[in-house]
């Protein structure tokens, strides 16, 4: 995802156009969102706005808030804080994966290897070489089973730089692997105000 790398994203794109659908290509093909190919994600989206959100939910977001306003030395510190917090409200361990060559900041795996849920973590924003939606893609495509093509697997992709979190969806189809923004880029700032 290092968009200056020999063998990057960019050139990836080029090679294999429309390949992967992730609207960072101007000359993309019109693609199926990802909310009508697999139903999880429309689950996903409706829960965003239409929840009813519990006294747990709040502390959760009190907590993460403070936790991720804090100043972290390391891309590593910030990561390993997140999954903490992460897991200890949803229960879902997001553990460091070796993918061919790389390492994740955190995924949840399906029992083959494919990943579900992956965290992509920047210890600031412009800081960490990359574009954290980018790699968290490359991540998904590298650890799509052989016999992908035959298979859906639908993943979260959770991006978090310094403050800003975001969540998108992507999911393999029989020739494309398409990536879709599932919700805006907020911001895990401190703010006592909305607290009252």
């Amino acid at each position: 995802a290092r968009h200056r790398d020999k063998g990057c994203w960019v050139n990836f794109f080029r090679e294999h156009p429309n390949k992967i659908i992730c609207h960072r290509v101007v000359s993309e093909e019109p693609s199926i969102p990802v909310c009508l190919l697999s139903p999880i994600f429309t689950q996903f989206v409706h829960d965003l706005d239409n929840i009813a959100v519990s006294p747990e939910d709040c502390a959760f977001v009190v907590s993460l808030t403070d936790s991720m306003c804090g100043a972290f030395d390391s891309e590593n510190d910030r990561m390993k804080k997140f999954i903490e917090l992460f897991q200890h409200y949803t229960g879902w361990g997001l553990s460091v994966t070796g993918i061919q060559d790389s390492k994740t900041d955190g995924s949840y795996l399906f029992a083959n290897g494919a990943i579900y849920c992956n965290l992509e973590v920047k210890v600031e924003k412009g800081s960490g070489g990359g574009d954290p939606y980018m790699q968290n893609i490359a991540y998904y495509t590298k650890s799509l089973p052989m016999n992908a093509s035959s298979t859906q697997y639908p993943c979260f992709l959770l991006e978090l730089c310094g403050t800003a979190f975001s969540v998108s969806g992507t999911v393999n189809t029989d020739r494309q692997i398409i990536c879709d923004p599932l919700s805006p880029t907020y911001q895990l700032l401190c703010n006592p105000d909305f607290l009252v």
